[in-house]
């Protein structure tokens, strides 16, 4: 599982919600991402008994989507780190602490429900980062193996994968 939480701890909001606990994570788990040759968000492949150097064989195996996007924001051997997750809560954090303050007042005695309305907007927000991350770039033999330059989409099942819930 790879996911962010949201934690309120603003003084006064806290007051209003004294008595209500919610958590609402964000982020990618149990789905699995078909045909993904699993040696390659691998840290280190098989090694070769003739060249004692990483090679990547055999069939390729489903890993998890949560898998997928850790190798992703933090990189491996040879893929650069692509935060699109930390970036997600740096730039967005605002205007979910907006939603929350806007919102407060009508669900001030439903913390899940106003979990809920903000986990669809958070999911939306991280969708959306995916599709327009674009540094750094694909490197060459990858724009030429998917047909175009767009770092965290292949067939877009990633994008597709964020999930919700309220705690």
């Amino acid at each position: 599982m790879i996911n962010f939480r949201i934690k309120i701890d603003d003084k006064d909001m806290l007051k209003a919600l004294k008595k209500q606990t919610a958590t609402l994570e964000v982020g990618f788990w149990g789905d699995m991402y078909e045909e993904i040759d699993k040696g390659f968000y691998a840290p280190y492949g098989p090694q070769s008994k003739i060249t004692n150097k990483a090679r990547w064989y055999g069939p390729r195996k489903a890993i998890s989507v949560a898998e997928v996007a850790m190798a992703n924001e933090f990189g491996g051997k040879n893929r650069p780190p692509r935060p699109f997750m930390r970036y997600t809560c740096e730039k967005r954090s605002k205007k979910w602490r907006k939603i929350i303050q806007d919102l407060l007042p009508q669900y001030a005695d439903n913390i899940k429900g106003l979990f809920e309305k903000l986990g669809d907007v958070c999911a939306e927000d991280l969708e959306d980062v995916i599709r327009i991350w674009t540094a750094p770039p694909n490197a060459p033999s990858t724009v030429k193996k998917k047909g175009f330059n767009d770092p965290l989409v292949d067939s877009g099942q990633m994008m597709n994968s964020v999930h919700w819930r309220v705690e």
